[in-house]
């Protein structure tokens, strides 16, 4: 795909945004800025102050070895393990 196709494409998805949606420039250019975040949840409930502490845990044992897993995927981890759900259980 050529540049001038490209911008066309663009042009006229603007140009239908406009017409069809009520939409401006403005609206398209900031949309992804607006957007919600994705996990922006509250950080400090209770549930996740548990998870938090459950694995810093399992991280300070973990990082003293040599392996190869990062921080989230421990904290994932944590969240499936069974000993998380059963203290969150009635939250």
């Amino acid at each position: 795909m050529d540049r001038e196709s490209y911008s066309q494409g663009f042009a006229d998805g603007v140009a239908f945004a406009r017409q069809e949606m009520g939409v401006t420039a403005s609206d398209l250019a900031t949309r992804q800025t607006r957007r919600k975040k994705v996990g922006s949840g509250n950080r400090n409930s209770p549930k996740n102050r548990i998870l938090t502490e459950m694995t810093a845990k399992k991280w300070a044992k973990y990082k003293k070895g040599s392996g190869k897993k990062t921080y989230v995927q421990i904290r994932a981890m944590v969240s499936r393990s069974q000993e998380y759900k059963r203290k969150t259980k009635n939250m």
